[in-house]
């Protein structure tokens, strides 16, 4: 073996041959080596080290690193007959890929896969550090790193600038968590038969330093991709809480608020305990709470939501679907858990209603009231829809027809002129 990052710097002060730069890992290594022990693991690396060898001689330079045993850095010559190009794969790899498949050890059983970050020569240039971190972003952001398969991943500025973008977004969400950026509006919920409001729904907005709110689509993924949603939330769930609990005692109008239940939430073992500490601690009456499970929760995987669903009903809030029919929610939900409220989604409402859409609409309605739950129609905008939701029974109307999302003091302010109104 060499020492790649020599040979590179080498060849950088002589501005010899091109070459492309190739990280290797190898795959699930670390269970090969708990089932096998750590002496037959090194045996099998050795062999797969001398395959490696093999096969770049003549035309590259190999190196395992310090860092972790099965992780491999390539120098591979390119061909002056032929570019090595976006083809790599045939030129390169799949010859590669190939001969390590076939190492004969018995206890690889030819299930031996790796993954690769690749830097073309057209990009190898510039600090040798820098190279190991480009080719180390591909690999690891490899759309197909985690099957079972090899999987590769070529080196192109605009996906390098993607991940830069990414990691600099979720540094500035970070940035406004700690300096308070986040808030909430509130969407109020409708009573069908009486238009007035009975509730409202929670929503988070991030306001930036000078006071603009910035689209939800710029950053919910990525408060979900790497989890600040969950603290945003609890600290979100304890300022509407507190809110709550002042108003009621000063003998204020409020009414019942919803707050979204995500995946990420289940991803944190104390989360169902962190919501009941914060209305313990509050003293928040829980017929003033309900939890809205969102559709990007895997229903059909194991009884765990069922199990949370229950045992919040027990300590007394009120749970409910969000998004009903998109996504991962089910009938299998309306069978298997002790929900108060359904949300159909609004892809029910977003088109001309016509007699199929009707009949759909209507059927639903009736089978989950029949079933004891109420109907919530989410993102209703007309009043076409309106009126045949009145028709049909269905209990409780969200959507622009009534109102916008918009901030907690508005919310309070049509609170206490729909209180007043009724004293008249």
């Amino acid at each position: 073996m060499n020492d790649v990052k020599a040979v590179y710097e080498t060849m950088s002060e002589q501005k010899a041959s091109r070459y492309a730069f190739v990280e290797m890992n190898i795959k699930n290594w670390d269970y090969f080596v708990a089932a096998h022990g750590l002496e037959t693991g090194n045996e099998v690396l050795e062999e797969i080290t001398k395959t490696l060898e093999q096969f770049l001689k003549n035309r590259g330079y190999l190196q395992r690193t310090y860092r972790e045993t099965y992780h491999f850095f390539i120098l591979c010559k390119e061909d002056p007959k032929k570019e090595l190009d976006d083809k790599v794969l045939d030129t390169f790899l799949m010859d590669l890929v190939d001969l390590l498949f076939e190492i004969p050890h018995p206890l690889l059983l030819h299930n031996f896969y790796t993954s690769f970050g690749i830097l073309l020569p057209s990009e190898v240039n510039g600090p040798y550090d820098l190279l190991v971190n480009k080719a180390s972003m591909m690999r690891t952001n490899c759309p197909e790193l985690a099957k079972r398969s090899f999987c590769f991943e070529v080196y192109t500025k605009e996906k390098y600038d993607r991940y830069i973008k990414k990691m600099e977004q979720m540094r500035s969400i970070t940035f406004a968590r700690i300096h308070d950026q986040f808030t909430y509006y509130i969407q109020p919920k409708i009573d069908i038969a009486t238009g007035k409001i009975i509730g409202g729904e929670v929503l988070l907005r991030w306001k930036d330093e000078t006071g603009n709110i910035i689209p939800t689509g710029e950053y919910i993924p990525y408060l979900n991709t790497f989890g600040e949603i969950y603290l945003i939330d609890l600290k979100t769930f304890r300022s509407v809480c507190t809110y709550l609990k002042e108003g009621l005692d000063q003998k204020q109008v409020r009414v019942p608020m919803s707050f979204n239940i995500c995946a990420n939430n289940f991803g944190d073992h104390a989360f169902v305990s962190d919501y009941l500490s914060i209305t313990k601690e509050i003293g928040v009456p829980h017929s003033y709470i309900e939890f809205e499970f969102m559709e990007d929760i895997k229903f059909d995987q194991g009884s765990r939501v069922f199990d949370i669903i229950q045992g919040f009903k027990e300590e007394g809030f009120c749970c409910s679907i969000d998004d009903f029919g998109r996504g991962n929610s089910s009938f299998a939900v309306l069978i298997n858990s002790a929900l108060d409220i359904i949300k159909l989604d609004r892809l029910f409402f977003k088109e001309p209603l016509n007699d199929k859409r009707k009949q759909m609409i209507k059927h639903l309605v009736s089978m989950i009231q029949e079933m004891g739950m109420k109907v919530l129609a989410e993102g209703v905008e007309t009043q076409e829809y309106v009126d045949f939701l009145k028709s049909i029974a269905c209990d409780y109307i969200q959507g622009f027809y009534y109102y916008k999302p918009m901030p907690l003091k508005a919310f309070q302010q049509l609170l206490d002129r729909q209180y007043e109104q009724e004293i008249l």
